[in-house]
Order: structure tokens, then sequence, then C-alpha cells
């Protein structure tokens, strides 16, 4: 199963660079899609706890690899298809916005071309899939949509608000590939924010910001 056109263009919808273009795409896929999962920002977390300014989704039994290899598709080339489509729709939103757009905007050719690689290795192991290349440093405990350093890319650390933009684009662009659940979904979300934690410094400036003056109001 690959991810529709219907997908790309929701995801497209997340590129402005304001806050409310989570919520728009959300809209969007919700339009497109009557049974597309949904985010509950911050469940599961008591307001007596320390926030890191990222938000959480809401708590499930889910375990990590996912269950979902299954659902890439029944053959090799299938599953191949499906996994450059949700790589393919991260790239596109993650670009795009130029909230975001630093996270690659800096790599070469040979740069670029190993991070398409390290997101589809790590894309097949978020479904549970056995790779197809060679095996995935640091595997799934990093957080892998922003782990540019793996091709020799170096970054600071990130700022909550562009943690949580990249949690949001990768999590939405594999729930859609697979086809989760509400509850799968949100334990994606979970999962991401978890580690992109350990990348986020509260205080950080966003660094990945390409925006000037006319990209924002």
């Amino acid at each position: 199963m690959r991810v529709s056109s219907y997908t790309f263009a929701a995801l497209l919808g997340l590129v402005q660079c304001q806050s409310a273009s989570t919520s728009r795409a959300k809209e969007m896929l919700g339009a497109q899609r009557p049974d597309a999962p949904t985010h509950v920002p911050d469940a599961g977390r008591s307001d007596s706890e320390p926030s890191n300014g990222l938000e959480a989704g809401p708590p499930s039994a889910t375990q990590f690899p996912g269950d979902w290899c299954e659902g890439l598709g029944t053959t090799d080339g299938d599953k191949l298809g499906t996994v450059n489509s949700i790589i393919g729709a991260y790239y596109v939103a993650q670009s795009m916005n130029c909230e975001t757009a630093g996270l690659t905007l800096s790599m070469t050719t040979e740069q670029f071309g190993a991070w398409l690689q390290y997101l589809r290795n790590y894309t097949y192991l978020m479904a549970g899939c056995v790779p197809r290349g060679n095996p995935v440093e640091g595997g799934i405990r990093v957080f892998g949509p922003a782990n540019t350093r793996i091709v020799g890319v170096q970054r600071q650390q990130l700022a909550p608000s562009e943690a949580n933009l990249l949690v949001e684009y990768y999590a939405l662009a594999l729930s859609m590939g697979l086809n989760l659940t509400p509850n799968e979904a949100g334990a994606v979300r979970a999962f991401l924010t978890e580690y992109a934690a350990e990348e986020v410094d509260p205080a950080a400036a966003r660094s990945l910001s390409s925006c000037d003056g006319s990209d924002s109001n």
C-alpha cells in the first residue's frame, strides 16, 4: 500500500511558516481520510511533570519496533514503494517549511542520498521489517527524523518547536503510509517525542529556520 496523492497534498499543508500549519494539516487529513489518525497534545502527562516544550501522543500498549511490516505491502517491491512514499512525504513537509528546511539545506548530493537511505532503513525498522541495506546505527532508539549526524551533517540542539514539527511530519507520513489506528499513531508520536527530547534544548534558537521576514506573519 502506497501513500496516496492525498497524503502528499495533506502534508504539503504543513509548509506554512507558522505554528498553525500543523493544525491545518490535520484538518486536511481529516477531510481526505475520515479514519485518519488524530493527535492529542500532552496526553498522559500530568501538569506537575516538567515540560521540555514537546508534545507527546496518547499512551498506548503499542510496542516498538511496530508489528506493521505486512502493512507496507505484500512483496518486497510493494514494501520499498511504500517506504519511499513515507520518507518522500516526510522530506517534502520538512524541506518546504522554512521553519525546518535547514535540517537538509546544507547537504551535498552524496550526503542527501545517504540521508534518504538512512531514513529508508529507519522506516523499515519502525515498521518491524528487516532493512534492505546495512544495519542502522543506533536502530530506532535515536530521533531518526533529525539524525543528520549519521551522514556527517552536524547541527545544533533543536528548539522545542522544531522538534515538534519534525515529530509531527514523520508521524503523519508513517501513520498514513501504514494506515495506523489513532492509538497506534499516538504511540508513534509518543515514541518519537521520547527520543527527540534528548536532542532538544528549551533555550535553543531555531537553528533550522530559513525564514525571512516575508515568510512569517
